[in-house]
């Protein structure tokens, strides 16, 4: 047997349907949805039926003032030399990762050296643990601004658009700083115009009078 003369097994491989040549339906079926064109199923569309996402209970929430810390044990402070333990100095000997984020001491073991340890939270053992052994806690101070920090800049970024566009209330007309509008101070501005030459024609009617009560009394 030659290699050209090999042949795949009878009803291994099947000619790809070309539609659109002659059948009527395409394989799209008779009728229904899904033989017009344009049809795309939607994920979780279950006919109209109320899908399976919407049937089964919601538990829980998300906490918008949720902190992620970094957690160690007390136990991991044997690795290193000194008896300062910080932030920065456990990124160097590689127990805690450069984007650790906020950082908490918990103490499930017994220190046999007196540290000095700074991070940002501690659990009561570790507190415990650390000041048993002689050594003290040190509390870095957690801004406001760290905790939430998209929270902020989703604050500054409406007020830098309230500063340049107007709040809400006044966006799209222009308004004074009594908060009405341009078409009422442009009719209010007419209305006063007017009121000033009617005022200017009465004065010149009263002048018309006065000058013929004297050319009058004169013949």
């Amino acid at each position: 047997m030659k290699l050209e003369e090999m042949k795949s097994t009878p009803g291994s491989r099947k000619d790809t349907k070309r539609v659109g040549r002659g059948d009527k339906t395409a394989g799209r079926g008779e009728n229904g949805q899904k033989s017009r064109a344009g049809y795309s199923k939607k994920i979780g569309f279950e006919g109209g039926q109320n899908p399976l996402y919407k049937r089964i209970p919601k538990r829980g929430f998300n906490n918008i003032n949720h902190i992620e810390y970094t957690v160690i044990n007390v136990d991991k402070f044997v690795r290193i030399e000194g008896d300062k333990i910080t932030p920065e100095i456990l990124i160097e000997h590689n127990i805690i990762k450069s984007n650790y984020g906020f950082l908490k001491i918990l103490g499930y073991d017994k220190l046999l050296k007196a540290y000095t340890v700074t991070a940002h939270k501690f659990s009561e053992g570790a507190k415990k643990a650390i000041e048993e052994a002689g050594g003290k806690v040190v509390i870095i101070k957690m801004e406001r601004s760290e905790e939430n920090k998209g929270q902020n800049n989703r604050r500054e970024r409406d007020n830098n658009r309230r500063e340049q566009y107007g709040s809400r209330d006044n966006r799209g007309s222009n308004r004074d700083g009594n908060g009405r509008s341009s078409s009422y101070n442009r009719d209010n501005n007419r209305g006063n115009r007017d009121d000033r030459f009617k005022r200017d024609n009465n004065r010149d009617n009263k002048d018309n009078r006065r000058e013929n009560r004297s050319e009058n009394k004169e013949d």
